[in-house]
């Protein structure tokens, strides 16, 4: 679970359909909201990652998880699949504080289908 700690703008936007594509999900969390109601979110949906902005860095590093800001250039030079910059070397990943762990697993493969009961009616 991924955490958007963004203003609205089309980072957001971006960032929720690159979350999507990788097979992840996210919340989107508003910077507007008191620090109690984020902690409950954050802790409650269980997001092990955030993406942050200039203008709500600080808030997301209080939030305990870890921080990746979208809006630095590093961040924007990854390019295709292979995640790589333009000169093939690999995208860095630019933490708000401390190392990001790679805590994004793949999702689980899904359950088997289950059989509904059948009943009559009756």
């Amino acid at each position: 679970m991924v955490g958007l700690l963004l203003p609205r703008s089309a980072e957001m936007g971006i960032s929720a359909l690159a979350v999507l594509r990788a097979g992840g999900a996210y919340v989107p969390l508003d910077a507007a909201h008191p620090q109690a109601r984020l902690d409950h979110m954050v802790g409650a949906c269980g997001a092990r990652l955030l993406l942050t902005a200039a203008a709500t860095a600080d808030l997301g590093e209080r939030l305990g998880a870890p921080c990746l800001r979208v809006d630095l250039p590093e961040v924007r030079t990854a390019t295709g699949p292979g995640g790589g910059t333009a000169s093939g070397a690999p995208a860095p990943a630019v933490p708000c504080r401390g190392t990001w762990p790679m805590c994004c697993s793949p999702p689980a493969p899904p359950a088997p289908p289950r059989a509904l009961p059948w009943s009559s009616g009756r």
